[in-house]
C-alpha cells in the first residue's frame, strides 16, 4: 500500500493520506494493501494504483473483518486480475461505510455534512460544520478554490489554517 503494506490484529489507521502512485501484484492499495482486523478512518488516496494480480483497490487492496469509514479515494484503480475495486479491491466481512461518488459530489461540502446524501448516516467532523452536533475534533476541511487536494475534503491539519466551508 501506499501507507501500510499489511496492518492487522486491531490496529487503526486514522488521519492519514497517501499521494503518491502504487504498483504491484497482489493486495495494492493507495493507502493500505492488507487490512484485516483493523479500523480505517479518517484518511484518503489520491494517487493512482496498478495491480497485475488480485485484490486491488484505489483505497485498499483487501479488508477483512475490518470497519472503514470517513474515507476516500480520488485516484484511479487498474488491474489485470479478480477482485479490482474502485475503494476496495475486495471485502471479506467487515464494515465499509459510505457509497460512490461522483468527482462533483466529491468536491461538494454537503455530501460529508448533509445526512440527507444518500449513503451518509452521521455527519463527517468538518470544522465548523453546523450539521454535526459532535464536531469536537475538527478532522476535514475543504478550500473551494482548489488550491488545496484538487477541491477534494483533506484533513484539517494539512495547512494549519482554517479554511471557509461556504459554498462559493
Amino acid at each position: 500500500g501506499g501507507l501500510v503494506g499489511n496492518s492487522e490484529s486491531s490496529s487503526t489507521i486514522s488521519n492519514c493520506y497517501s499521494t503518491g502512485n502504487v504498483s504491484g501484484d497482489q493486495k495494492v492499495g493507495g493507502l493500505v494493501g492488507r487490512n484485516g482486523f483493523s479500523t480505517v478512518s479518517n484518511s484518503y488516496s489520491t494517487g493512482s494504483v496498478t495491480g497485475t494480480g488480485n485484490y486491488v483497490g484505489s483505497l485498499l487492496g483487501f479488508t477483512m473483518s475490518a470497519t472503514v469509514s470517513n474515507v476516500f479515494s480520488a485516484g484511479s484503480v487498474t488491474g489485470s486480475g479478480s477482485y479490482v475495486g474502485g475503494l476496495v479491491g475486495d471485502q471479506n466481512a467487515g464494515t465499509v461505510v459510505g457509497d460512490v461518488k461522483t468527482t462533483t459530489e466529491m468536491q461538494t461540502l454537503a455530501t460529508f455534512t448533509d445526512t440527507d446524501t444518500d449513503g451518509l448516516a452521521t455527519a463527517w467532523d468538518f470544522e465548523t460544520n453546523p450539521n454535526d452536533d459532535n464536531a469536537d475534533n475538527n478532522y476535514w476541511d475543504m478550500d473551494y478554490i482548489e488550491s488545496i487536494n484538487s477541491g477534494y475534503p483533506f484533513l484539517s491539519w494539512q495547512n494549519g489554517n482554517h479554511i471557509s466551508l461556504n459554498d462559493p
